[in-house]
């Protein structure tokens, strides 16, 4: 059984310093968190948001948040819990993003 080969290899990523990999599925598609100041990236597997007030992306990583102005500039920080947007706590139960709740302070999640 012949195995089909991409037209384009995929792309290699080399970093020489400690990193992590955010993938989305084409263009990043930014989504709302109904009725508050939060978007999401819709598809991506990570959890990538975006504070719309703060103009600025949150990226969860093993329960620890990271904050950066950009999803290409690369510089992201360590946000503590209890330094995110106060629109984060109020993500509802059920919604696509509720999962992140766990790693919010102040949440019953």
């Amino acid at each position: 059984q012949a195995v089909e080969k991409p037209e384009t290899p995929p792309e290699v990523v080399v970093s020489t310093k400690p990193a992590e990999l955010l993938q989305t599925e084409g263009k990043p598609e930014l989504k709302t968190v109904e009725g508050l100041g939060i978007l999401y990236v819709a598809n991506s597997p990570n959890d990538i948001l975006m504070d719309i007030n703060g103009q600025a992306y949150y990226v969860l990583l093993s329960g620890r948040w990271y904050s950066a102005k950009s999803l290409e500039a690369g510089d992201w920080s360590y946000v503590s819990s209890e330094k995110l947007p106060a629109d984060f706590a109020q993500i509802p139960e059920g919604s696509d993003k509720d999962v992140v709740l766990a790693s919010v302070a102040g949440t019953q999640a």
